[in-house]
């Protein structure tokens, strides 16, 4: 299998139905393919937990990127505490680069095709993501883009071999905040 990356989604879900989700995220983030982690804007995350995740992250080299909400305002979001924006749109980040630019922080946009992509190559951003079901728009991405791109939701370990196979240098993943998590992990890299 070709050379890729996990990036696992901490959801508003996975936060609030699992107090006990830091111990199970470190066992995470050491993992050697794990580069970043995408904290959802809606997670509900208690008082001190930011910065007991902030810190896992950095004892891990593992990025903390975060989701921008749909109303983009830079000061709503802990920017100086992460490595970059998700954005779930090409109109948002458009609206959101001029405030990440100058901290040096990565951009990333969700695209719904091919074209959408091209769009936010051109807009700014410093990788892009797709469905991990659009095989083909992730092999024509991968084919002329030098940009990463991030295979988002896999169903299956499968689908996320399959969307590595045709050129994504990421899989995105939410995290369920059990043991099915590690289980995955270990099925999509046992092959290493």
């Amino acid at each position: 299998m070709k050379d890729f990356d996990l990036y696992p989604i901490l959801t508003a879900s996975t936060v609030s139905n699992h107090g006990a989700i830091f111990p199970h995220l470190s066992e995470i983030l050491v993992h050697p393919r794990v580069s970043a982690l995408r904290l959802e804007e809606a997670a509900p995350l208690q008082d001190g937990q930011f910065e007991v995740l902030t810190r896992l992250l950095h004892q891990n080299n593992v990025a903390l990127i975060l989701s921008a909400p749909e109303a983009f305002n830079a000061a709503s979001l802990p920017l100086t505490e992460s490595d970059g924006v998700h954005f779930a749109e090409l109109k948002t980040l458009k609206a959101g680069l001029p405030a990440l630019k100058p901290l040096k922080l990565q951009a990333g946009c969700f695209c719904k095709t091919l074209d959408d992509a091209m769009y936010a190559g051109e807009a700014g951003a410093d990788y892009i993501s797709l469905p991990a079901q659009a095989l083909e728009a992730i092999g024509k991405w991968s084919a002329f883009a030098e940009l990463p791109c991030v295979a988002e939701h896999p169903a299956n370990v499968q689908e996320a071999r399959e969307a590595v196979e045709k050129g994504a240098d990421f899989i995105s993943f939410p995290l369920t905040g059990n043991e099915s998590d590690l289980n995955w992990l270990r099925a999509l890299t046992d092959n290493e």
